[in-house]
């Protein structure tokens, strides 16, 4: 199984994905309970966003894959979805 945290933006893409041990966070989570949410996550491989992984030092016990965060792309993910499916967005 693979988990990813992330904020509302990147569990919504990765769950259209197939992915279904999504934990939806914001930026705003402190070190602690960040770590107590990897420590309940019962995967051994994570998917989680640039930003949140800067906060803490990864642990060694589950491995780690970094994804760019929300903030390099600046565009609305409801404006993504209408321009991909040939729809004004605006």
């Amino acid at each position: 199984m693979i988990s990813v945290i992330g904020n509302r933006n990147t569990i919504m893409g990765f769950g259209l994905c197939g992915l279904e041990d999504l934990h939806e966070v914001d930026y705003s989570i402190t070190e602690q309970e960040l770590l107590e949410l990897i420590e309940t996550v019962e995967s051994d491989t994570i998917l989680i966003e640039q930003v949140l992984a800067q906060k803490i030092v990864l642990p060694q016990e589950k491995q780690f894959i970094i994804i760019p965060s929300d903030d390099i792309v600046q565009d609305d993910i409801d404006v993504l979805v209408a321009q991909s499916l040939g729809l004004s967005g605006e």
